[in-house]
């Protein structure tokens, strides 16, 4: 099922029983790559993620990265662990750098484990028509990487773009200038698997979101 919130409060608590149902596994995300309405989002939710099973949090992040959310995950010290976060995402993700760093803090917090599941910066070409051809292989490596978190820990929440999120066969990005690339998606590779998949949309900011929740 594919859940858009958008009518308030009462139509998000029976979606989102719908989404905690003993049989889902995988709970995307989709986020548009620069706007953290929907990393709020997840944030807003996580205390109910943990209640309804799911363990861990996978992001559409560089796995090189992986060692310095660990240290993050494992420090005791808050006053450094900002910093160490800063450092980690800025050079990468300097768009959503707040968000993220926010949503690491939090799952902190909570004993959730975060896991960058994406392809290692190394592995990325350097121009457009490089990369439109090496997208597709993105998403078999991070349904490698969903497979064996939930091998571990039963029932993953997914923050990832939309794109990968799409329940479509084939999903179509468009770089512009005449170049785009196909791909087959995340969540589409997962449900065809038989793995119970849900995505959550916000079409809201999260400030219009909260208002319409509260």
């Amino acid at each position: 099922p594919y859940i858009i919130i958008k009518d308030g409060k009462e139509y998000v608590e029976a979606n989102m029983q719908k989404m905690y149902a003993a049989t889902s596994e995988v709970m995307f995300f989709g986020e548009t790559h620069g706007d953290p309405s929907t990393t709020k989002s997840l944030i807003f939710y996580l205390d109910d993620l943990k209640k309804a099973g799911f363990n861990a949090i996978a992001l559409e992040c560089y796995a090189n990265l992986q060692p310095s959310i660990d240290k993050f995950m494992a420090m005791e010290d808050p006053s450094k662990a900002e910093d160490l976060l800063y450092d980690t995402f800025l050079p990468y993700y300097s768009a959503g750098v707040y968000s993220k760093i926010l949503l690491s803090m939090a799952a902190k917090k909570s004993n959730t484990p975060l896991f960058c599941i994406d392809m290692p910066a190394t592995e990325f070409p350097e121009t457009l028509t490089d990369i439109a051809s090496f997208l597709p292989k993105r998403d078999a490596w991070m349904e490698k990487r969903v497979l064996e978190l939930l091998d571990k820990y039963g029932k993953v929440a997914v923050l990832c773009g939309r794109a990968h999120a799409s329940f479509l066969s084939k999903q179509v990005i468009d770089f512009g200038d005449g170049i785009t690339t196909t791909i087959n998606p995340l969540a589409y590779r997962l449900g065809m698997r038989g793995i119970p998949v849900y995505s959550l949309d916000f079409p809201y900011s999260f400030t219009q979101f909260r208002a319409r929740v509260e």
